[in-house]
């Protein structure tokens, strides 16, 4: 599909100043559960913010950490092939349980699928749909023209294309 393993580049991961950032966009929601789901293939290694001061902040804002880690266990080939340090585990464990929320590891697509049913069974929310469809009537295109065809049909059957018996 259309996620890709390294796809960031060489700028790093910057876990710490992602969750501050969701974080205060998450603040001033009015929501009776605010969830970040963090998803990341990388450890810690950029950015300005300590993830654990992120994931501390978020918890004293009532906001829960789902933590995704995405690859191969270290130690696969494509994690020699990448040559990346690997998803940091056990701290992203740490930032979840923190919040009360939960670390997950994904190796497939499959397996992503299943952790995001997970998380929704944890974080049932009612959530309202509008959903605005527009409907156009097209039959009168083809409505008006076939009514005419059987009018005419009608009246030239009464006159001189009248059938024999």
């Amino acid at each position: 599909s259309g996620v890709q393993i390294g796809i960031a580049g060489a700028q790093g991961t910057a876990i710490g100043t992602a969750l501050a950032v969701s974080a205060k966009r998450l603040k001033d929601l009015d929501a009776p559960d605010r969830v970040i789901i963090l998803l990341t293939d990388g450890r810690h290694n950029a950015g300005r913010v300590a993830p654990m001061e992120a994931a501390e902040a978020a918890a004293a804002l009532g906001i829960r950490i789902y933590a995704v880690g995405v690859g191969e266990r270290a130690g696969g080939i494509r994690q020699l092939l990448i040559r990346g340090e690997g998803v940091d585990e056990q701290g992203l464990s740490q930032l979840a349980e923190t919040t009360g929320g939960k670390f997950f590891r994904a190796t497939s697509g499959a397996t992503l699928r299943d952790i995001y049913a997970n998380i929704d069974e944890l974080e049932p929310s009612p959530a309202e749909v509008r959903q605005l469809v527009d409907r156009q009537e097209r039959f009168r295109w083809f409505a008006v023209p076939g009514l005419c065809l059987l009018t005419l049909q009608l009246w030239l059957g009464g006159t001189w294309l009248r059938r024999g018996p």
